[in-house]
């Protein structure tokens, strides 16, 4: 189930009742029908607890810089076109951000523009994963960022 917030409508959670439950994954994407979809692939891989839904480029990044969040979201999947805030700007934020910038972001985006791609690669993003959207390579790019070697084993020895 999706809770919607009626005093902020880009704010959704699923299987909570506010956004403080552990927030595992985070999807800024502002077309609700993709949303839904993302919601479906997430139910289908089995990981569809704790997803916070934002709209609205600048308050994902508001609610990205509390501390408390930041220990919470494992991932993000990012749009790259937005309304206000683009995903590139936001995805240059979180890279420029000491606690933010290793953290796995998804690209989710229509754009066949060659420069748009290689500036998310140039940002490190995790994944870009084309729409429209195969259940493969969802699972594919979910399995890149969940079943990845951990890469701190050797620094915390």
């Amino acid at each position: 189930m999706i809770t919607h917030f009626p005093d902020n409508p880009s704010l959704r959670v699923v299987n909570g009742t506010e956004p403080e439950p552990a927030i595992r994954l985070l999807v800024i994407d502002d077309d609700h029908n993709d949303q839904e979809f993302l919601l479906r692939q997430l139910r289908k891989a089995k990981i569809s607890d704790h997803i916070l839904f934002i709209d609205d480029g600048r308050l994902a990044l508001k609610l990205l810089a509390q501390e408390d969040v930041q220990e919470k979201v494992m991932a993000v999947f990012l749009d790259l076109h937005l309304n206000g805030m683009n995903g590139l700007e936001i995805l240059r934020t979180i890279r420029a951000t000491p606690n933010l910038s290793r953290l796995p972001v998804i690209i989710i985006s229509g754009s066949t523009d060659p420069e748009e791609r290689a500036e998310c690669q140039r940002l490190k993003a995790t994944s870009f994963i084309s729409k429209p959207i195969s259940f493969q390579t969802f699972c594919m790019a979910i399995a890149n960022v969940f079943h990845r070697p951990f890469e701190d084993a050797a620094t915390k020895h």
